[in-house]
């Protein structure tokens, strides 16, 4: 997958990122943050709701595609919509 990644290290509602499913084994997809739900820990499945958060944050997001996935299955922010397919 040819992408694009931004030095933003913030993730927002709204924003295109890059992500792998089946727990980080899975192939990349690009998908829409639809919701944001901070955690305490790592892989915990239900936080506090934001509105952001940084890379380096723990965190659950929900997308777009119908999926959902936590903060260490996420590869990266991406800078423009055409550079995603």
């Amino acid at each position: 997958m040819k992408t694009k990644f931004t030095n933003e290290r913030l993730i927002r509602v709204g924003t295109r990122v890059v992500y792998r499913g089946g727990f980080g084994r899975d192939p990349q997809k690009t998908a829409s943050v639809e919701a944001i739900e901070r955690t305490y820990h790592p892989s915990e499945k239900y936080g506090q709701e934001v509105d952001e958060v940084s890379m380096h944050d723990n965190y659950v997001l929900t997308l777009d595609d119908g999926h959902w996935c936590y903060s260490h299955q996420v590869d990266g922010v991406l800078t423009d919509l055409q550079s995603a397919t």
